[in-house]
């Protein structure tokens, strides 16, 4: 239970945090060399009136500082996310939600920035972050977010300038030669210059490595370098992040209960599903369920039925695109029904119960949208379950 009090203080955390201060922590990851990719701002600040689609005056602002890091980072694209509150119906706010998304796109077009760069798509009123019973929580739902991309031309939004100490610097490189590098970082338009004599490597964003040392440069091609691994498993993950939702089903196993044996009868395996969404920076919050049914003794009229639905929170390393191991809690609550012909009369006994327990588990996907994935842990019809797992989304 601590474990879940922290998890939501955290989420809470994230979600109270401003568009310039998520727009500064996006620059910081940038001049750091680390991965923004799939970073989401959440435009706290951009609100529309309930049922248009016009931009604010302080939106309009705030939107000149994004096209402005964008036409700096030209590897860096984005998907505009649209959202509505619950007034009207689902068609009119998925019509309302990608029209807010096409009036920051059209913004940001105006600005100079390339149409191509730029998808804008409405998701209704289905991911609201706040109550839409009262009024101001509904203004926060009629929002945009902006979704980090990396154009797919290059490998990396950013060049990245390794050190011989190990620090990494985020850049464009603008130019350089055996003495020094020129560049530019995101958070400033100024150029810096860096001698090579304190640089181990420059990593360009299309893959392309340059190696130096104190003599001269020698350029590797990629299949060559041997870099410093820099692997952090809790670093955004790769396999699970924002504008995806995740799909599970499968069979259980390894439970005695409802296995044919001898004169007992399987009417129905351990089956179960799980539906997951994103939440904040690898952590996600699904709902999972399952059901089983069998006879023991179907000449005596005897069955018994088994059902659980639970409520999950759950943390994601990681471990790259195709591999996604994570590890949460869950409140579950149970259901098992005895239905029994005795001396001519039907007998039903039922019994619900609801506990909270751990599971670990492992998806890897051998294509963008389809994988297989392996659970354990209390929270389903079967401790161990095996399935298949669908990704949805970028």
């Amino acid at each position: 239970m601590q474990t879940i009090a922290w998890l939501l203080l955290l989420s809470a955390w994230a979600f109270g945090q401003s568009p310039d201060e998520e727009l500064q922590q996006l620059l910081q990851k940038l001049d750091e060399g680390e991965s923004a990719e799939h970073m989401t701002i959440n435009l706290g600040d951009i609100n529309f009136g309930t049922g248009t689609a016009d931009l604010e005056t302080s939106a309009k602002s705030y939107l000149n500082k994004v096209a402005k890091l964008l036409n700096q980072a030209s590897n860096m694209d984005l998907l505009i996310k649209g959202h509505a509150d619950n007034t009207g119906s689902s068609k009119v706010n998925e019509r309302l939600s990608a029209d807010r998304a096409k009036a920051v796109r059209n913004h940001l077009m105006a600005l100079g920035i390339d149409a191509k760069r730029l998808t804008a798509k409405g998701f209704g009123s289905t991911m609201s972050i706040a109550d839409n019973n009262s009024a101001a929580g509904r203004a926060k739902n009629r929002r945009v977010e902006l979704e980090i991309l990396r154009n797919e031309k290059v490998e990396t939004l950013q060049d990245v300038i390794v050190l011989r100490n190990g620090e990494r610097i985020g850049a464009m490189i603008a130019r350089y030669d055996n003495d020094q590098i020129t560049y530019r970082q995101f958070s400033e338009s100024a150029e810096k210059q860096i001698s090579t004599k304190q640089v181990d490597r420059i990593i360009f964003s299309d893959g392309r490595v340059v190696y130096f040392n104190e003599q001269k440069e020698e350029e590797q091609p990629v299949a060559q370098q041997k870099p410093k691994s820099n692997f952090n498993p809790f670093a955004e993950s790769a396999a699970f992040h924002s504008g995806q939702f995740i799909i599970g089903m499968g069979i259980g196993i390894h439970n005695d209960v409802g296995i044919k044996r001898n004169d007992n009868k399987l009417t129905l395996l351990p089956v179960w599903m799980t539906l997951e969404l994103p939440l904040k920076y690898n952590i996600g919050v699904g709902l999972s369920g399952g059901a089983m049914l069998w006879e023991p003794k179907p000449e005596e009229g005897v069955n018994f039925s088994y059902y659980t639905i639970s409520p999950t929170l759950a943390y994601h390393f990681n471990l790259g695109s195709k591999i996604d191991l994570y590890t949460g809690v869950a409140a579950t609550g149970r259901r098992i029904m005895l239905h029994a012909e005795y001396g001519g009369e039907q007998v039903s006994l039922a019994k619900n119960k609801v506990d909270v327990g751990a599971f670990v588990g492992l998806r890897y996907y051998f294509l963008q949208a389809l994988g297989v994935c392996a659970e354990f842990g209390n929270n389903n019809v079967a401790c161990a379950r095996l399935g298949l797992s669908l990704r949805f989304g970028r």
